[in-house]
This record gives structure tokens, C-alpha cells and sequence, in this order.
């Protein structure tokens, strides 16, 4: 009974720190800037507390999606991929519960910079992420070529570069790095004559 009282009056005394340890709902705006030519997160960067849920918002009619690169998130995490946001206030929302840093991107516009962090708590160092898999890289591999020739994905950023099996030190081009062999079978398109 005593310690009950204690707790009781703490809470009237601090109500603040009650209210502190409940989770936090956070968004994140996905914005489609036309007149800029800019596609990105607001905010790029956010730290949250694990336990709390960040809602990523599409606030403009346009194709988005919400993935982390496969070694893009603390050990012991698992990755997410969103679906796809496609209309106006579509959103999607995630739940952390393991702390370290989340790094993630919208495939279709990673060349122009769409990509953001979520902190959970502490950042990680550079040994705690997530190490992928070969399938996990194989998987992420096809579904870059869904989204991008082999020039573009010539001029991605050293990270994923690297994570395709190339060195981002050198011009090795993509189709080096991502054989022919390795993708998946593409039908051609016939023509309608127009």
C-alpha cells in the first residue's frame, strides 16, 4: 500500500515522466515536389524511442515505397518494404522494437536522393548492422533491375553499388557486376505498329 502511494503521488508530482515512457506516434511526409524536380522524406532523418510507430505519409499522387537496404538495419531487426503508396494520403506505418539505425529508400526514386534514417534510441556502429544473405542480395538485385538500366545502376551510390558486388572504388559497370545470366527473363514488348 505504501509503495503504491509513493507512485501515486510521483505520477501527480511528475506527470511528464508517466506520459514519457508510453509509446510515440511519429510521421514522416512523402513529398513529390514537381516544381523542384525533388522527391524525398520529411523529416530525412528522425529519432525515435524503440516501441514507438512511424507512419510514412504520401502526400502527393505519385508512386512511392518504403524499403531498407538489406544491410541497412541493426542485427537482431528485420528489414521492411513497404507497399506501394500510390494516391493521395496512402499510408504505411511501422512498429520498432530492436534500437540502432534504420537506413531506407523508395526504389523507383533512390537516383534522386529519396532515401531517409530512423534512429531507435542509439545509432548503430558500424559492426551492428545487419549483414544480408546471399538471397537477400540476389532478391534486392532483381528488384533494382525492375526500376533501372544497366546505366543507371551504373551511377547508383557507392553503398548499394558495393552491396551488387561491385567495388565503388572503380567504373566497373553494373552489367559486369549483375550478369545477364543472374536476371530475371524480361519478355519483349511487341510493337502496336503506332
Amino acid at each position: 500500500m505504501k509503495i503504491f502511494r509513493i507512485t501515486a503521488l510521483l505520477n501527480c508530482l511528475f506527470p511528464l515522466a508517466a506520459i514519457a515512457a508510453e509509446p510515440t506516434h511519429h510521421v514522416v511526409d512523402v513529398i513529390t515536389d514537381i516544381d523542384n524536380m525533388r522527391m524525398y522524406f520529411e523529416p530525412k532523418v528522425l529519432q525515435v524511442k524503440a516501441g514507438d510507430t512511424v507512419t510514412w505519409w504520401n502526400v502527393h499522387k505519385e508512386d512511392h515505397n518504403v524499403v531498407t537496404y538489406p544491410g541497412g538495419h541493426p542485427n537482431g531487426s528485420e528489414g521492411f518494404d513497404s507497399p506501394f503508396l500510390r494516391e493521395i494520403d496512402a499510408s504505411w506505418s511501422h512498429t520498432f522494437t530492436v534500437e540502432g539505425t534504420y537506413n531506407y529508400h523508395c526504389i523507383p526514386h533512390m537516383l534522386l536522393g529519396m532515401h531517409g534514417s530512423v534512429i531507435v534510441g542509439e545509432p548503430s556502429t558500424a559492426d551492428g548492422f545487419h549483414v544480408p544473405s546471399r538471397e537477400e542480395t540476389m532478391a534486392y538485385r532483381h528488384r533494382l533491375v525492375e526500376y533501372f538500366d544497366y546505366d543507371e545502376l551504373d551511377v547508383m551510390p557507392k553503398n548499394v553499388k558495393t552491396l551488387l558486388g561491385g567495388s565503388p572504388d572503380t567504373a566497373e559497370p553494373a552489367a559486369a557486376i549483375i550478369p545477364n545470366q543472374a536476371l530475371p527473363a524480361i519478355a519483349p514488348v511487341e510493337s502496336s505498329g503506332m
